[in-house]
């Protein structure tokens, strides 16, 4: 073990999740709600419903993006974003 090393604790390790903040909710009007062709986490492409869901929290810098679509613009069934300093943890679910 090195002793010179030291285990820090940085404000991203106390970020929430996107997937389990309360400011993710559904988006009535995204494009493509509905059913749609997906890719996998296989790689396949295949049918399945999806809506996009959206950050409400206007002080964050996600503030009305959709969290389940990837950066190459592919939608995903989960949201997979690593959440912002704003995020707070859904409570009573």
């Amino acid at each position: 073990m090195d002793i010179h090393r030291q285990d820090r604790y940085t404000k991203a390790d106390e970020r929430v999740r996107c997937a389990e903040c309360c400011y993710a909710r559904p988006d009535a009007v995204a494009p493509g709600n509905g059913y749609v062709w997906i890719m996998g986490s296989d790689g396949k492409y295949r049918k399945a419903q999806w809506s996009g869901i959206e950050c409400g929290c206007a002080d964050s810098d996600y503030f009305k993006s959709l969290l389940n679509v990837s950066i190459t613009g592919d939608r995903q069934q989960r949201v997979t974003w690593s959440g912002c300093d704003c995020g707070e943890r859904r409570r009573g679910e």
